[in-house]
């Protein structure tokens, strides 16, 4: 791989101030100045008139900064629609909420440069006290799930759920994407796992977003285990788009 850029994808849908931050610590922790895009992703309907103000605002007064509105639904469907337009050798996943923490960028990055054909995934089991005001009933049913499917994948990583993650474009293009939700998140980790793809950890934290209303229900997290049962037991070649 001669050519190592990155592309941060945001997702927006009632963030302001948070954005606004987020974009700032990006760009202090640009490891060699790879991140060359970011690449805000909003929904027509559901982001919110002044989050789509700041985030127009911001693509005109930055080049780095663009914008394009999802086609299809939820935080899977914005994810899966801007990894197609990626033209980056990389991508990282996460979020303008402050919950993935941008300060953890400059090691995930420097991880990446390093392995370039590896995912780089941040996980918050390795250091303690890593999950700040996540709930100690969520946090130990976190990691029961964890534990899990760890077993079940057989792999040492600890954290399959949180979606801050560097991804060597050619592989989020090459899989098929299923998932809408926040379950997506989870399956961008175990559908690399199944075919191969090497994965290492870097520790980073999770605090509560301190503006703006999560879009996760409950209900999504069943699907969570839908698509981890359903994944390991698939034959891994049907993981491929066609």
């Amino acid at each position: 791989m001669k050519n190592y850029n990155i592309t941060v994808i945001l997702p927006v849908i009632n963030e302001t101030s948070s954005l606004i931050e987020t974009i700032k610590l990006i760009d202090e922790n640009n490891f060699k100045n790879k991140i060359v895009k970011i690449l805000i992703v909003m929904s027509e309907k559901k982001t919110s008139q002044n989050s789509k103000k700041i985030c127009i605002n911001l693509s005109k007064k930055f080049n780095k900064i663009d914008f394009i509105y999802q086609k299809k639904p939820f935080l899977g469907g914005a994810m899966q629609d801007a990894f197609n337009a990626i033209t980056t050798s990389h991508c990282i996943m996460m979020s303008s909420d402050l919950e993935t923490n941008p300060n953890s960028l400059k090691e995930m990055i420097k991880a990446s440069y390093d392995n370039k054909e590896s995912i780089i995934t941040a996980s918050r089991w390795i250091s303690k006290g890593a999950f700040v005001n996540y709930g100690s009933f969520k946090v130990f049913l976190n990691f029961i799930f964890q534990k899990i499917f760890s077993t079940l994948y057989n792999t040492k990583l600890n954290d399959l759920t949180f979606g801050f993650r560097i991804f060597p474009t050619e592989v989020v293009k090459k899989i098929n994407w299923e998932m809408l939700d926040h379950s997506f998140l989870f399956e961008t980790i175990i559908k690399p796992l199944k075919i191969g793809i090497n994965v290492i950890q870097v520790p980073s934290n999770w605090i509560n977003r301190k503006e703006g209303v999560s879009n996760n229900n409950i209900l999504n997290y069943f699907k969570y285990l839908y698509i981890g049962i359903k994944i390991y037991l698939i034959n891994k070649n049907k993981i491929f788009k066609k």
